[in-house]
């Protein structure tokens, strides 16, 4: 299976990109959410990857559950 290494998930959580900007209609079931991560975050986040290890990598980088929800 297709992983995010480490180090980049680390380097994506320092990123000022992290905060401040809107998660109208990203969800991880259509594929918005991998956009969104690969875009906003500079986080490529391999198709393999399950929606919800998406949703929990958006998460801990916003420090916060449920973040594409706010």
């Amino acid at each position: 299976m297709d992983e995010v290494p480490d180090e980049e998930i680390a380097q994506a959580e320092h990123d000022p990109a992290s905060s401040g900007h809107d998660h109208r209609g990203i969800t991880a079931e259509d594929g918005t959410l991998a956009e969104h991560l690969a875009v906003v975050h500079g986080l490529d986040v391999p198709p393999a990857v399950s929606p919800t290890t998406a949703e929990g990598l958006h998460d801990r980088l916003h420090d916060s559950s449920k973040a594409a929800d706010g």
